[in-house]
């Protein structure tokens, strides 16, 4: 609604600006008070315009209301137009007018935009209800980093580090990304039904932003998952969890893209947490990412972990890379016959790893993922295993190009 408004209050500053640059005519309403030109044609065009975009809220229009009058009763909802708010001061010609456009629910102001046509400058506010453009944009931006950070953790683990578990009745790192994936589905689902149910303008939710972050991220709270959520082994790999995650995660970044400023009006009720708007179990989503994330880092400094090699895998914990011995700089070290046995697809391949002669890093070439030879499922094993690009002259990383196999994003 707000990003609405704020269209339609610009696009009505340029209709006003032709006119202030010209000559015009000054009127005078039955109350003697101006109107020209610029005031009809910016009200036109945003009254077009918001009923096209909102055909079920109507408006209510300073020049329309002052000729034509106004019903006995006011709509519950409806939209409060003043497109030239200064008329006096715009035939003065010293730029101190505005467009200002209002939603208006019950006896309350929900939404404001005033626009100052001259400098091009917009002042907003919006009350319970409304996810501005700013907070969506913040909600996907968290969303994607939670996910690559999760990636980050899990990045260079033998099959044995992934099913370690650093007691008997806690769960592995497989079972944390299993279970992110099972609830990431289920969020979607969710989503998806409580935009299908009708909105609640007004209401709030029961936890501010705020608390709802800090309750999730205090791993000192425990929360039992419930058994549809909980892990049981659904995936014999945990990377096929990952991708499910990394779709979910995908769609998920589409509805958010697609939602209307009042996504805040739209809730469903958390077991532990209460009533959450649409923009809350969005935030909830990469929250639950971020508390799982230090689970899986807790883990990794747990117990005997970081001796958990693969016994068919010379493992580089420094590089994050099975092979059997260094690389040759610039060449490929497809003899290896642990990394053969990991990506069969790569055997018979030359090239496929570069060293970078100024920081020594070793990369994957581009080539090898642009080449049918490799299977998705190969890619993705690859991808996986073998780490991420890094800032020092010490690492294995994977070439920007080939988007590490469909689980990431680009080099960073």
């Amino acid at each position: 609604m707000l990003e609405i408004a704020r269209g339609a209050a610009r696009d009505a500053a340029a209709l006003i600006l032709e006119v202030y640059g010209n000559t015009f005519v000054v009127q005078h309403k039955s109350d003697h008070s101006p109107v020209t030109l610029a005031d009809e044609r910016a009200e036109a065009l945003i009254i077009a315009e918001l009923e096209h975009a909102t055909p079920d809220i109507p408006v209510i229009a300073e020049e329309r209301a002052a000729k034509f009058g106004l019903g006995a009763l006011a709509p519950d909802r409806f939209w409060l137009v003043d497109p030239l708010d200064g008329t006096r001061e715009f035939i003065k010609r010293n730029g101190e007018f505005t467009t200002n456009i209002g939603l208006v629910e019950g006896d309350r102001v929900v939404l404001g935009i005033v626009h100052v046509p001259v400098s091009g400058v917009t002042y907003s506010g919006c009350g319970p209800g409304t996810a501005t453009q700013q907070e969506r944009d913040a909600a996907r931006n968290r969303l994607s980093e939670s996910y690559r950070l999760l990636l980050d953790s899990v990045a260079t683990l033998t099959p044995e580090q992934w099913n370690f578990k650093p007691g008997p009745d806690q769960w592995s790192i497989a079972e944390c990304v299993e279970h992110l994936a099972v609830s990431e589905a289920a969020g979607l689902a969710r989503y998806q039904r409580m935009l299908a149910a009708a909105s609640v303008p007004g209401k709030e939710s029961v936890l501010t932003d705020e608390q709802l972050a800090a309750k999730v991220a205090d791993r000192s709270q425990k929360f039992k998952a419930p058994d549809i959520i909980a892990p049981s082994h659904r995936w014999s790999d945990p990377l096929e969890a990952l991708k499910q995650l990394k779709d979910c995660r995908d769609q998920g970044l589409a509805q958010l893209q697609s939602a209307g400023d009042d996504l805040r009006s739209y809730f469903s009720t958390h077991p532990a947490f209460g009533d959450l708007d649409g923009l809350q179990w969005m935030g909830l989503r990469a929250a639950h990412t971020e508390r799982h994330t230090a689970q899986i880092k807790a883990i990794q400094v747990a117990g005997d972990f970081q001796s958990k090699i693969s016994a068919n895998a010379d493992w580089d914990f420094a590089h994050g890379f099975p092979l059997a011995s260094a690389p040759v700089a610039g060449g490929c070290d497809a003899a290896s016959p642990s990394l053969q046995n990991l990506v069969p697809g790569l055997r018979g391949w030359s090239a496929s790893l570069h060293q970078n002669t100024t920081t020594g890093a070793y990369h994957i070439a581009e080539n090898v993922f642009q080449n049918s030879v490799l299977s998705d499922s190969e890619l993705t094993k690859l991808t996986t295993y073998c780490g991420f690009i890094k800032a020092n002259g010490s690492s294995f990383g994977i070439c920007k190009s080939c988007r590490f196999g469909g689980l990431g994003g680009a080099e960073r």
